[in-house]
């Protein structure tokens, strides 16, 4: 019988070469998926599109929301597995149509409200909905779980603290470093310090023997270390 899990089990990596920061907003500082890798990955799996997986049913609408029009974009999604096409996923995905931006004339100093319009929202909708529909089989799940990802901070790690120990590499290179859960440190940080204090740890690649390291959480390692120094 085939594990339910094998194709969950083949989506749910995301290469760091695939993660970007985003860089203003709300989420500044956050890592994203690239768009471009979930039709690589999911071709990679399924086969082209239009043959291996595919969109039906795609209908767009528009939302206005105080000085906000916000496009929602609905579809569903359908792959083939063992020669046989899947049920129809169904999902959902938005982005801002057109919203007020301040605008400062800076002869005058007056700030006005000017009407943006984007001409990319259906795309960014539309790329949002194939997001949502794949991530129900697994595609990117590390980084809807938390490994590396814009969650990176707020999702529990494992219970059992497992030590870092330089003569021996039991601790899995797959399992993505944590630093928070919560409003808390998780176990496996504070043993990151730890070997930070005791000298054990002298370079984040000493971390990477142990687990996959984003660039959010090299930066922290790289300051215990300078404050140790």
């Amino acid at each position: 019988m085939e594990d339910n899990l094998t194709i969950y089990n083949q989506l749910k990596s995301v290469p760091n070469e695939y993660l970007k920061t985003i860089q203003a907003g709300r989420l500044k500082g956050m890592s994203d998926i690239k768009p471009q890798w979930r039709i690589q990955k999911l071709t990679e799996i399924f086969g082209p599109c239009g043959f291996g997986w595919k969109i039906q049913n795609l209908k767009f609408s528009y939302e206005k929301i105080g000085d906000e029009t916000v496009c929602n974009c609905y579809l569903e999604f359908l792959y083939k597995h063992n020669g046989e096409w899947s049920e129809p996923i169904p999902a959902t995905g938005g982005s801002n149509f057109s919203t007020y931006e301040n605008k400062t004339d800076w002869e005058t100093k007056e700030k006005t409200k000017v009407l943006y319009v984007s001409d990319e929202a259906q795309k960014m909708a539309y790329t949002d909905a194939i997001s949502v529909a794949a991530k129900m089989i697994g595609l990117a799940s590390d980084i809807y779980m938390g490994y590396g990802g814009k969650y990176d901070n707020q999702i529990p790690s494992s219970d059992k603290q497992q030590p870092i120990n330089q003569d021996s590499n039991t601790q899995s290179p797959e399992k993505w470093l944590n630093v928070m859960n919560g409003k808390d440190f998780t176990p496996e940080w504070l043993n990151i310090q730890k070997g930070v204090l005791e000298g054990k740890i002298k370079s984040v690649d000493d971390v990477r023997k142990f687990y996959k390291v984003s660039k959010e959480v090299a930066g922290k390692i790289t300051e215990l270390l300078n404050n140790k120094s």
